[in-house]
């Protein structure tokens, strides 16, 4: 009895060791993506600074994930420290790449994890496994950034010397004002002139009342805006405000020029920084 009591405990510790290394086994593939049974080559990327790169990030290949960054560590070169990536990749995608492959650091999003974008190259020569690939260095996103940050004060400062330029212009009362005139004036003269392509004499259209006093309203609604133009007029030709600054003052012309030509500057670059946050820019190759 004892013995066959041993025997089981031993059977039930061999099962549950078993299904044991198999659990674990089924973890580290899904987790870590490890395979077992397909072929994988090393290559090796030195980088100026990861940016956060981590041991197991992806390795893609035109947004495809072709292997994984298996070891991140600093190494003495003849150029002084460096930071060394061990790349794994996998078949077949490793008999993709060419002698004048590159890798750079990538990010998923804008704030995403880093990846190392593996360019296969066009070279006829394949890259030998263990081989050392070339590092594109890209502009880091703090860079980035920093540039967006000046050139968005810059627009800012642009915009307030502009506002403080429309807030000395001609009185908005006086324009509205004049605006007004003009519009009563030509309506009373489409009335009149309505009256006078109806009527067979241009004559008795004048001497009706009701003509003479559209008439006389039309050229009074004229005179004031014509006096209102008059004003506003010789207050700019006097340098009053502004705009009579901008109009008699060559050099402050020339001022508002350079500030309208850092709007269209600043409109440019940030087009350029929308861009380039979805596409990888171009940078001279390393190795």
């Amino acid at each position: 009895m004892k013995v066959a009591s041993i025997k089981t405990r031993i059977n039930l510790g061999v099962f549950v060791l078993c299904i044991a290394i198999v659990a674990a086994i089924c973890i580290v593939i899904a987790g870590d993506e490890v395979s077992f049974f397909r072929k994988s080559q090393t290559y090796r990327a030195h980088f100026a600074n990861t940016a956060g790169l981590v041991a197991g990030a992806p390795v893609r290949m035109g947004g495809v994930e072709v292997g994984r960054v298996t070891t991140i560590k600093i190494e003495p070169s003849d150029e002084g420290m460096v930071i060394a990536g061990e790349l794994r990749v996998d078949s077949p995608y490793f008999e993709l790449i060419r002698s004048d492959a590159s890798v750079s650091l990538d990010t998923q999003g804008l704030l995403g994890d880093k990846f190392v974008s593996l360019n296969a190259g066009a070279s006829n020569d394949a890259m030998p496994p263990g081989n050392l690939i070339a590092t594109k260095e890209l502009e880091g996103i703090g860079k980035v950034m920093e540039q967006s940050k000046a050139i968005m004060e810059t627009v800012n400062n642009t915009t307030k010397k502009i506002d403080a330029f429309t807030e000395n212009l001609p009185n908005s009362d006086s324009m509205k004002a004049v605006g007004n005139d003009f519009a009563e004036a030509a309506k009373s003269l489409r009335v009149l002139m309505s009256r006078i392509s109806a009527d067979d004499s241009i004559i008795s259209t004048l001497n009706d009342k009701e003509s003479k006093r559209m008439l006389k309203s039309s050229l009074a609604s004229l005179e004031s805006a014509a006096a209102h133009a008059d004003s506003i007029a010789k207050k700019i030709d006097g340098g009053q405000g502004t705009l009579g600054a901008l109009v008699n003052d060559r050099a402050l012309y020339e001022d508002l020029r350079g500030i309208l030509g850092h709007i269209d500057r600043g409109k440019n670059a940030r087009r350029v920084f929308i861009e380039a946050a979805g596409s990888d820019p171009a940078a001279p190759a390393r190795k």
